[in-house]
């Protein structure tokens, strides 16, 4: 995990896309880095966590044994209430760890890792599809534009005889 916690804190020392870009590049065999820029960025990914949350004092005994970050992600994917057990579970993987990891994983588990990416860079990088993204596309008036519509005429009239 602190390999993982070095390349974050390279991308995040560099403010240049390009320079960004060759770090995520270099480390696109860190299996365990990919899986955490996956699990922040997909904004299909909910957590039920937020920073305030996670730093609630719960008072409640863990219910579950999470060893690893990644058993934490997944138990998040299925658990995302945020629920006080839910906390006190993470709370107890969390706290295990010296002071440096904590801060990482409370932002990796509200989904709140500030380092400069976006999901367009990841799936420039890992390949299309490696980040869910939702695009909205934007709306014009249909006012302004209704002179783009062959036969405007016709359909006003079949709407006026209904």
């Amino acid at each position: 995990m602190l390999e993982v916690l070095k390349v974050i804190n390279q991308i995040a020392s560099v403010s240049c896309r390009n320079e960004k870009e060759e770090i995520l590049r270099k480390n696109s065999d860190n299996h365990l880095l990919l899986e955490v820029l996956k699990f922040v960025y997909d904004p299909f990914i909910l957590t039920g966590l937020s920073t305030k949350k996670i730093s609630k004092d719960t008072y409640l005994s863990h219910s579950v044994e999470l060893n690893t970050v990644e058993e934490v992600m997944q138990y998040l994917k299925k658990n995302s209430t945020g629920k006080d057990i839910d906390i006190a579970n993470i709370h107890h993987f969390i706290y295990r760890h010296d002071k440096e990891l904590q801060e990482f994983f409370k932002q990796v588990f509200t989904k709140g890792l500030k380092i400069g990416l976006t999901s367009s860079t990841l799936n420039k990088i890992y390949g299309k599809g490696f980040i869910k993204e939702f695009n909205v596309m934007l709306a014009k008036k249909f006012e302004d534009n209704k002179h783009k519509i062959n036969s405007w005429e016709t359909m006003t009239d079949r709407l006026k005889e209904d």
